[in-house]
C-alpha cells in the first residue's frame, strides 16, 4: 500500500475513534454503550495499523521522540472511557481533553519536531 492509502485509513480511524468518544462520552453515566465502545476500539486498531504502516513506508524510526508522543497520546485514548466511567475526572473536562490530544496528535504527526 501506498503512503497515501496509510494517510487516508489513519484519519478514517480518527474519525470513528471520534465518533466512538463522542457515543460513550454523551451516553448515561455508569454505561457504556456498546456500539460507542465498539467504534472505539475499531477507531484505535485502524490508527495502529495505519500509522505503523506509515512509518514503515517512510523508514521513520520508531523510537523517534515525536512518534513515542503519539503512541502515549493513542494509550490515553485508549484509556478515555476508563477515565470517564470511573469518574477520574468529569465529562466536560474529558472533552476538552479529547480536543486538546488531538490537536497535539495532529501537530505531532504534521510537523514532526524533535522534541527530546
Amino acid at each position: 500500500m501506498t503512503p497515501e492509502t496509510y494517510k487516508v485509513a489513519h484519519i478514517l480511524g480518527l474519525l470513528v475513534l471520534a465518533l466512538g468518544l463522542g457515543a460513550i462520552l454523551n451516553g448515561p453515566k455508569d454505561s457504556k454503550p456498546k456500539i460507542g465502545m465498539a467504534m472505539h476500539g475499531i477507531g484505535l486498531l485502524l490508527l495502529l495499523i495505519a500509522g505503523f504502516g506509515t512509518l514503515a513506508k517512510q523508514n521513520i524510526e520508531i523510537t523517534t521522540s515525536w512518534v513515542l508522543c503519539k503512541l502515549l497520546i493513542w494509550c490515553v485514548f485508549g484509556a478515555m472511557p476508563f477515565f470517564v466511567n470511573k469518574t477520574f475526572f468529569p465529562r466536560l473536562v474529558a472533552w476538552a481533553l479529547v480536543i486538546a490530544l488531538a490537536g497535539g496528535s495532529a501537530y505531532l504527526g504534521v510537523l514532526k519536531p524533535a522534541l527530546f
